[in-house]
C-alpha cells in the first residue's frame, strides 16, 4: 500500500497525547474565567490556538476548543460591566452611551 492509497482515508488516534492535548484546551477557557484581566495579555494568542484546532480529527479536542471560545466570549461579556436587565416592554437599557 502506497502513499497515495492513503489519501481519502481518515486516521483516527485516540492517545493518552490527544487526551492530553483536550484536557490543555479546555483548561484554556477556565483560565480565562477564573483570572479575567489578568489573562487578557495571553487571550489574543490563546484565541488563535483555539480557532486552530477546531479542525482537529479527535472530537473531544473541537468540543474543548468550541467550550473554551464561549467562555471567553462570555468572559469578555462579564468584563464588559453589561446593564442590568429589565422585565418589560419596550426594553430599557440603563447603560449611558458615550
Amino acid at each position: 500500500m502506497g502513499d497515495d492509497d492513503l489519501d481519502g482515508i481518515n486516521l483516527e488516534v485516540n492517545s493518552a497525547v490527544t487526551i492530553e492535548k483536550e484536557v490543555a484546551v479546555d483548561t484554556l477557557g477556565t483560565l480565562f474565567v477564573n483570572t479575567k484581566t489578568a489573562f487578557l495579555p495571553f487571550v489574543e494568542e490563546t484565541a488563535l490556538v483555539l480557532v486552530e484546532v477546531l479542525d482537529h480529527y479527535y472530537e473531544g479536542i473541537r468540543k474543548a476548543a468550541v467550550n473554551s471560545i464561549f467562555e471567553f466570549v462570555q468572559t469578555f461579556y462579564k468584563l464588559s460591566n453589561p446593564p442590568q436587565w429589565t422585565p418589560g416592554f419596550p426594553p430599557v437599557c440603563r447603560a449611558v452611551l458615550s
